[in-house]
């Protein structure tokens, strides 16, 4: 069988990443397609210094060249050539409708937590639900089907995003340290923003704030070199609290066990994907366990609650884990579902 990860930004480059070092553990020979650009998101654009940086943290030797490509027929000229016969995309029916028609193809899409839920909220069509969906798990799946008002063909088998946790220090400091990641100002109150700079000074370096380029505009201290895709999951895993406003982000910190203090928001606009997330009632990522969101103030008080109250488990990855990576689970299955359909 011959495999294609094909990658239109840095999204899906965090979740290629794995699919590709799983790939050569397993024997798989892969192609690695990348968009040289992304149209009207250029700072979301995959070079080859993030490339190079991503794959130094995983296993260089399994990185395949990259075959870089300018367009959709480009990205068809790529795999034709190569005489690929299975793909693997991100949000297949949001990103590469155009592989879910071509003839001949395999196409298996790896469902990105509230990513996969918007398409399904905003532009769903039921003839663009890819054959198989690899879902983080039941709860994305089972939304996703809620939104879009249909069942959704896929599993359950984790998410590939998770798997750099192998590669990274996930031993929290003990400290008492934050990872703050940054919303667009716009979602949070006056009094928010004074209580997140009242916990930075009382903080100093145990503060950490990380921000998206595209919300660049910001009243809080922002963290530079920023090139990684994966480098919120590391900065989260080096922090003792994480604090966000219905980010994705919050998956991350259930993964890893992380007390979490989601920030609530009184913006309306659902043209944020942070509202629209709120509008999804996910309360098992965002209130429960070591995770509440808060609602009006009171900053302050939990993160002193949340530093006393450290009886939580908390996830450490070892070495051993490599062996058992979601992206090892996900190839197998794709390879069975290959073996079983008629080119």
């Amino acid at each position: 069988m011959s495999i294609a990860f094909i990658v239109k930004g840095q999204s899906f480059f965090k979740v290629a990443a794995p699919l590709v070092t799983a790939a050569s553990r397993l024997g798989i020979p892969s192609t690695f397609v990348v968009y040289e650009t992304r149209r009207g998101k250029e700072h979301d654009d995959v070079t080859g210094d993030i490339i190079e940086a991503t794959f130094l943290k995983c296993e260089r030797s399994c990185m395949p060249e990259p075959a870089f490509v300018r367009d959709d027929a480009g990205c068809l000229d790529a795999i034709t050539q190569r005489r690929i016969e299975h793909v693997v995309v991100q949000d297949a029916q949001a990103h590469f409708p155009f592989l879910l028609r071509h003839s001949g193809l395999c196409c298996s899409s790896i469902g990105v937590f509230t990513d996969t839920m918007h398409w399904a909220r905003l532009w769903f069509k039921q003839e663009l639900i890819p054959e198989m969906t690899y879902f983080p798990d039941e709860l994305c799946k089972r939304k996703t089907e809620e939104l879009c008002g249909h069942e959704w063909p896929g599993k359950c088998l984790g998410s590939p995003m998770f798997d750099h946790t192998a590669w990274l220090e996930t031993k929290p400091k003990g400290d008492g340290s934050v990872l703050l990641l940054s919303p667009d100002q716009r979602l949070l109150s006056q009094l928010q923003k004074e209580e997140i700079e009242q916990l930075r000074r009382m903080l100093g370096d145990r503060f950490r704030v990380l921000q998206r380029k595209k919300h660049a505009k910001s009243d809080v201290n922002v963290l530079k070199n920023d090139t990684i895709p994966y480098r919120s999951l590391s900065e989260l895993a080096a922090a003792d609290i994480h604090i966000n406003c219905y980010s994705i982000s919050g998956f991350e910190a259930q993964f890893l066990g992380r007390p979490m203090l989601n920030l609530e928001t009184e913006l309306i606009d659902a043209s944020s994907g942070n509202v629209l997330v709120k509008s999804y009632r996910l309360d098992e990522i965002y209130e429960r366990d070591n995770r509440v969101t808060i609602k009006r103030g009171g900053l302050i008080d939990a993160y002193e609650r949340f530093v006393v109250n450290q009886r939580y488990l908390q996830r450490v990855v070892s070495d051993s884990d490599v062996e058992t990576l979601y992206s090892t689970a996900i190839l197998r299955d794709v390879m069975n579902i290959h073996d079983h359909v008629v080119l």
